[in-house]
């Protein structure tokens, strides 16, 4: 189990690292000029994003919360026990992404303008919160997979999700700007989303064959 979750954090570090490293480039390339480039991203990063995943606190808790109680059910072979957090953690999670979600669309915008003293990062915030859902969840849901032992799955979900983000920034944000950078990190997100719910497909119902 040790070597995927490893390798997982190396990857994804050097991954976000290349993103970081050259999405700044990639939006001179759309036709902004290096200030422009700079200002954008630094919008993006230090004030869109970080409010975006402020709700995420609550979710990260619950990962932390499920991880040995689902690592502890798979062991004594308590599969309703998987299921039923399971089950209860997507539901929570659908919930409060969508409450987020809606949230950070109608209210994101005057709040981001108000803290930060720029429309451009409430702008930038209304872009981001569809993305709330399926990052809210797949938190939860990876977090079930590792107390599975699943952790190979999860490290290649998220070098495959990452991967479908940097192509995007590499291919598309020069051709159509952050638009580009929005549907690549929401287009991942999903697809991470969906692999993680494929691979919790058989603990999505209860099976009557829990052990006592």
């Amino acid at each position: 189990m040790a070597w995927p979750l490893t390798a997982s954090r190396v990857v994804i570090t050097l991954m976000l690292a290349l993103e970081a490293a050259y999405m700044p480039e990639m939006m001179i390339r759309s036709g902004l000029s290096r200030a422009a480039a700079l200002g954008s991203y630094g919008i993006l990063t230090g004030m869109a994003l970080p409010l975006i995943l402020f709700p995420n606190a609550i979710t990260n808790s619950l990962s932390v919360l499920l991880l040995p109680m689902v690592s502890e059910a798979d062991e004594q072979g308590k599969n309703n026990t998987i299921v039923a957090a399971t089950r209860r953690s997507i539901k929570y999670c659908c919930f409060w992404g969508f409450l987020c979600c809606f949230g950070f669309y109608f209210l994101g915008p005057p709040i981001a303008t108000f803290l930060f003293h720029t429309t451009q990062a409430g702008e930038y915030v209304r872009s981001l919160s569809f993305i709330c859902p399926f990052l809210y969840l797949s938190v939860t849901t990876g977090s079930i997979l590792h107390g599975l032992g699943r952790t190979k799955i999860t490290f290649l979900a998220q070098v495959a999700s990452l991967g479908i983000r940097l192509g995007f920034v590499f291919m598309l944000l020069p051709q159509i700007g952050m638009n580009a950078y929005f549907t690549g990190l929401l287009t991942s997100q999903i697809l991470l989303c969906a692999f993680y719910l494929l691979a919790l497909r058989k603990y999505m119902y209860y099976t009557h064959s829990e052990q006592h």
